[in-house]
This record gives structure tokens, C-alpha cells and sequence, in this order.
């Protein structure tokens, strides 16, 4: 089947946050911008798919999220082995559910929140700093 008969060609206008984002996002992942947006849309349809509510899909991202900040924090020198080895595994599960679930609704009502100023201000990023206040 031709590549042109599977697709449907549309003009799309985003806010230039949301597209900052995604733009991002599709460099980090070494994705096309075009494959980052229909495999974020899939993932938008899981949830429905599996009968969970949206505000079950944000607890998930949230704990997810929340898990990845404290295990970045954690000072893995004192652990064995053992220990090391399931933080390094619910590192990667936490990061894995945090990347496909979509989280921060905004004061706009847009579900992706805004994009932050610098991507260290990412509390995934490694070099990571809560504000001050």
C-alpha cells in the first residue's frame, strides 16, 4: 500500500509553547516532528482504550514524576546491590510512564501545561534546582 494512501494531510495551528515542546521532545527522541505528534495522539487514546478516566492518567504521570524526583535525589552510594539494581528499575519504569503520560494542564486549559524557560529548570534534567523561594 502507498505511504500517501495510509495518510491524511492536514494543516495543524498550535501554541508556540506546545510546539516548542513537542519540538523538543522529537529531537530528544531522534523523531520526526510529524512522528512525535501521531505518537503522542495514540498515546492520548490509551487511556480511553483501557476505560481509565483523564484525571486517573494525570495521578499516574504525577506519581510518576514524583517517583523520578525523589530517585534522582537519592544518594545511591550507601544501597547494595540489590537496592541499586530496583532503583535503577523503578528509574526506569517511573521515566518510561512519565514520558508516555501527559500531565501539567495549564492556566490556558492546554493539558501540556507550558514549556519551561531552560531545560534545566526539568526536574528530569540532571542538573535540576527547586526554586529557592
Amino acid at each position: 500500500m502507498d505511504t500517501e494512501d495510509r495518510y491524511t494531510r492536514i494543516t495543524l495551528r498550535i501554541p508556540k509553547d506546545l510546539h516548542a515542546w513537542l519540538s523538543q521532545s522529537a529531537d530528544d527522541t531522534s523523531k520526526s516532528m510529524n512522528a512525535e505528534i501521531i505518537a503522542r495522539l495514540e498515546r492520548s487514546f490509551e487511556g480511553d482504550a483501557l476505560g481509565l478516566d483523564k484525571d486517573v492518567l494525570d495521578v499516574l504521570a504525577l506519581q510518576s514524576t514524583l517517583t523520578l524526583v525523589l530517585l534522582d535525589g537519592l544518594d545511591t552510594s550507601s544501597l547494595t546491590s540489590i537496592q541499586q539494581t530496583a532503583a535503577n528499575a523503578l528509574h526506569k519504569v517511573a521515566k518510561s510512564m512519565s514520558d508516555k503520560l501527559v500531565l501539567n494542564k495549564g492556566a490556558d486549559g492546554h493539558r501540556f501545561g507550558t514549556l519551561p524557560t531552560s531545560h534545566t529548570d526539568h526536574p528530569e534534567h540532571p542538573d535540576f534546582e527547586p526554586s529557592k523561594k
